[in-house]
């Protein structure tokens, strides 16, 4: 786990992203991202701060658990409940996983 932290930090650095003090497991970035768009309102900043701190392997882990259950992808999932100004700071943060 420490091993990947460090990659995940190199990555970061180079990509000019704040450094990662702790990883939380995907499955609890999962639970928060459901929370954050299922929940009543949606939680931008937690999006925004579960999509900064994810790995690239985290994330397409959790692009298939969200396809298994909800029938879209993670990026289909979350751009489906932003709009304006918020849809275009989600489309950023996701760019890189997409560019990958």
């Amino acid at each position: 786990m420490k091993e990947r932290l460090n990659e995940t930090n190199r990555m970061r650095k180079l990509m000019d992203l704040p450094l990662i003090t702790e990883q939380k497991d995907n499955k609890t970035n999962v639970i928060e991202l459901e929370t954050a768009i299922k929940g009543p309102g949606t939680n931008e900043e937690k999006v925004y701060e579960i999509l900064k701190n994810i790995s690239i392997e985290d994330f397409w882990e959790m692009s298939d658990y969200f396809q298994e259950k909800y029938g879209e992808s993670v990026v289909e999932f979350i751009e489906n409940d932003f709009s304006g100004e918020e849809l275009n700071k989600v489309r950023e943060l996701l760019a890189r996983f997409i560019e990958h």
